[in-house]
């Protein structure tokens, strides 16, 4: 009998202790990849200035700097950035110039217009870097719809292999 109460104790807490691990985490992320070569030229005329490679987005002039803007998908309605939703983005700087690399990552507005943003520049003449933006907050503006746009200065001879956007909180359990 006390066999019995023990097995049925013991079945019972490990359905306990697979419910909750298998429970999604309140701090779970959605991690979105997205290759440098889907960056384009954010001017018109610049547009020939960029290579769309398999190792990114490269600027082939060896004498002008140019604006690209990379597209950022937001799939949550609902503010879901702060601390931990980050962008990683992957850059590599060959110039031999003095221009630093830069990138911006902005929160917009429905009309477009810029509600918070991050940044980071370096300069680094043939070396790789992982560059670190926080997913800027739209708390507190009654712009929950909003999106987010990234933005980025490439000097001569520079480009952007890849970049993760990290958003809090998944929409669903396929994420």
């Amino acid at each position: 009998m006390f066999r019995h109460i023990k097995t049925t104790a013991l079945s019972a807490l490990a359905l306990v202790v697979c419910s909750v691990a298998s429970t999604p985490s309140a701090l779970a992320y959605d991690r979105k990849g997205y290759h440098g070569s889907e960056c384009n030229a954010y001017y018109a005329s610049t547009t020939e200035r960029f290579d769309h490679r398999i190792d990114g987005l490269y600027n082939n002039s060896g004498t002008s700097g140019g604006w690209v803007m990379c597209p950022i998908t937001r799939d949550n309605s609902f503010d879901n950035a702060g601390p931990g939703s980050t962008t990683w983005v992957r850059v590599y700087d060959s110039s031999a110039t003095t221009q630093s690399l830069s990138c911006y990552l902005h929160s917009l507005s429905q009309s477009g217009g810029i509600i918070r943003s991050d940044s980071e520049s370096f300069s680094g003449n043939n070396s790789y870097r992982w560059m670190s933006l926080n997913l800027p907050t739209t708390a507190g503006t009654s712009q929950s719809w909003a999106g987010y746009g990234m933005y980025c200065w490439l000097p001569p001879r520079s480009r952007i292999v890849y970049y993760n956007v990290y958003e809090r909180t998944p929409t669903d359990a396929n994420n």
